[in-house]
C-alpha cells in the first residue's frame, strides 16, 4: 500500500520535481482535492508506518535522492522538504490513517495519530530497483535513471546524497561532484585525460572549472582555497557556468553506465 508524505517547498520546485518523478515508485504527485498539495508517494513507507521515526528516516532518504537528481538536472531547482505529515490511503481512495510529526528531529516522541480505521495489508507492485530501509521499490519517470543507477552504483548514490544534502551547490560541492566523477571514470588514475577521452569533455573547460573553483583570485571567499600560487588564469567560469559544466559532466558520465 502506498503511503503519502506531504512535501513543503516553493510551488515551482514542487512542480518541477513532480514532473521528473511522475510515475512508478517512488513518485511525486499533487492532489487536486487538497488544493494541489504535493506528496512523495511510496509503498516502501508502508511496512514502517507504525514506527514514525523509521518512516520519517525512510522518506528522508528517498527525498534526498530525488532532490539530488533534480538539482543535477535543473539550474534553478531548490530542494523541497518533508512537511511531517504521512497519510496511508484506504481501499476506497480516502485516508485510512494519518500521522503528524511535529518535530522531525525527534520523530518518535512527537507523533500524533489523527485517524485510524482498519489497517489493511497491501502488496507492492512493479519491478524493484531502489532499496529504502531494506525494501526495494520500482522507479520510473523523468528522473528514473538517476535513482536506478544509484541502486547499483555506489558512486551515483554518493553523488545524489551530496547534491541532495547540500545547502547550495557552490564551488566546494561542485568540486566534490567533479572528483567523484573523475575517480569513477579513471579508476583513480589520470582523471583529467580519462574525462577527455571517455566523456569527450574539452580539457579547456576542465581547466576553466578547476581554476575557478580553486582560486580565490577568481571566486573570492567562495573558492576552495584561501591562497593559490601562480598567475590568475585567463579563462575562467562564473558559478552558474560551473554548475552547468558539472550537470553536463554528470549527464555524460551516467550515459556510459549500464
Amino acid at each position: 500500500m502506498t503511503v503519502r508524505a506531504l512535501l513543503d517547498g516553493h510551488q515551482v520546485d514542487l512542480q518541477e520535481i513532480a514532473e521528473l518523478f511522475p510515475d512508478g515508485d517512488p513518485r511525486v504527485a499533487a492532489r487536486p482535492d487538497e488544493d494541489g498539495q504535493y506528496y512523495l508517494e511510496s509503498a516502501a513507507l508502508d511496512p514502517v508506518f507504525a514506527d514514525a521515526e523509521k518512516m520519517h528516516d525512510a522518506a528522508a532518504a528517498l527525498l534526498i535522492r530525488l532532490n539530488g537528481a533534480a538539482r543535477l538536472q535543473s539550474d534553478n531547482f531548490r530542494p523541497v522538504r518533508l512537511a511531517g505529515r504521512y497519510d496511508r490511503p484506504s481501499a476506497s481512495g480516502g485516508t485510512e490513517s494519518t500521522i503528524q510529526i511535529t518535530d522531525t528531529a525527534h520523530a518518535r516522541d512527537r507523533v500524533v495519530v489523527v485517524a485510524v480505521e482498519g489497517i489493511e495489508s497491501g502488496e507492492r507492485v512493479g519491478t524493484p530497483t531502489v532499496s529504502v530501509d531494506g525494501k526495494r521499490v520500482d522507479q520510473q519517470g523523468g528522473g528514473a535513471r538517476y535513482l536506478t543507477l544509484a541502486a547499483t552504483h555506489s558512486d551515483v548514490a554518493e553523488l545524489l546524497a551530496l547534491a541532495g544534502n547540500a545547502e547550495q551547490l557552490d564551488w566546494i560541492e561542485l568540486y566534490k561532484v567533479f572528483e567523484i566523477v573523475k575517480d569513477a571514470v579513471s579508476g583513480g588514475k589520470d582523471g583529467i585525460q580519462a574525462l577527455v577521452a571517455t566523456l569527450d569533455v574539452p580539457e579547456r573547460d576542465i581547466k576553466r572549472f578547476t581554476g575557478s573553483a580553486n582560486r580565490p583570485d577568481v571566486s573570492g571567499p567562495d573558492a576552495r582555497h584561501a591562497r593559490m600560487p601562480g598567475a590568475r588564469p585567463k579563462e575562467t567560469m562564473t558559478l552558474p557556468d560551473g554548475r552547468r559544466f558539472i550537470r553536463d559532466l554528470v549527464r555524460r558520465w551516467l550515459a556510459t553506465l549500464p
